[in-house]
């Protein structure tokens, strides 16, 4: 039966990162694929809770060591369209042992049939839900920190964007991890990377396309600052932020660049290139040496921000 399974998981594997899988027509295949390769066959149950905020489906993991601990609110990846809070369970259980955080993630609704903004507004209203009620895990709004990767990292700018733009509260950190910050990737592209990538296993020129046009709602989306958030004509007064890239993803150099605009806002930014790999490079084993130096170095950003009030 295991045998069975992992050439199952293996054959799904493969059909998933093919650059000619029309998304658009298969995203329902790719989440189910995604869902079967990410979601652990055993969840370490006494150290979860799922509940919702404000009607959203969130889960809770807490941190092998007991106490009072700051919190990491997470958004996942998946093109806007795949992924959930089951398929991304190991990497939040992980983010929860090498930070000693609490991991919230947020379980939003997908597009195409929720598509921008409904994604990113479910993902506001919980980080706005917590900022503002931090004292329900006995912490202060600076103890909180936004984390997202791809798509999620996308979200998790547009919300700190969208956080002062609506004189909200700003979270105090963020930290972005391969985030997507530009609407196109094709030749209108200005990112080498996109060229040099285009054709990447792990996610290729064709494949972002399809999720963003799965995502956008309208023809206009992709002028929209909390869409793309490079478009933003302001990068002031933004969360001090830790941004992770691989030298082999085609979204390495527009992840950069945003780092680079949020440092002329004069924000404090941390920009880290992760040599020899590509895109989803969070969802590998820490067991890896490459992959436990990224989970270390997102640790000691954020005790480096906490401590630095």
């Amino acid at each position: 039966m295991v045998i069975l399974l992992s050439k199952l998981v293996k054959k799904l594997i493969e059909t998933i990162p093919s650059p000619d899988l029309n998304l658009k027509k298969n995203y329902k295949l790719a989440r189910k694929v995604v869902d079967l390769v990410h979601t652990p066959f055993l969840k370490p149950e006494n150290r979860i809770w799922d509940y919702e905020i404000d009607g959203i489906p969130v889960r809770l993991f807490l941190p092998k060591k007991d106490g009072i601990h700051p919190l990491i609110i997470y958004i996942h990846g998946g093109g806007w369209t795949t992924g959930n809070v089951d398929s991304y369970t190991k990497v939040c259980t992980h983010l929860a042992d090498f930070t000693n955080h609490i991991v919230l993630s947020i379980n939003y609704r997908l597009a195409p049939e929720y598509p921008f903004p409904t994604g990113l507004m479910d993902c506001y209203q919980v980080v706005q839900t917590i900022l503002n009620h931090p004292e329900t895990f006995q912490i202060t709004k600076e103890q909180i920190a936004l984390m997202g990767d791809s798509a999620g990292g996308n979200l998790v700018a547009a919300i700190s964007l969208m956080s002062r733009d609506r004189k909200a509260i700003i979270p105090t950190k963020q930290v972005l991890i391969y985030p997507v910050t530009y609407p196109y990737h094709n030749e209108l592209s200005p990112f080498p990377s996109v060229i040099e990538q285009k054709d990447n296993i792990t996610l290729s020129a064709a494949q972002v396309n399809d999720y963003i046009e799965l995502y956008q709602g309208k023809k206009t989306d992709r002028s929209n600052p909390y869409f793309a958030p490079l478009l933003a004509k302001n990068f002031k007064n933004q969360p001090r932020t830790l941004i992770l890239t691989g030298e082999l993803d085609i979204l390495r150099d527009e992840g950069e660049y945003y780092g680079m605009m949020l440092k002329k806002g004069k924000n404090k930014v941390e920009i880290i290139r992760i040599p020899e790999v590509g895109h989803g490079f969070i969802n590998y084993s820490p067991k890896l040496p490459t992959i436990k130096k990224v989970y270390q170095t997102i640790d000691r950003f954020l005790k480096e921000a906490e401590n630095d009030k």
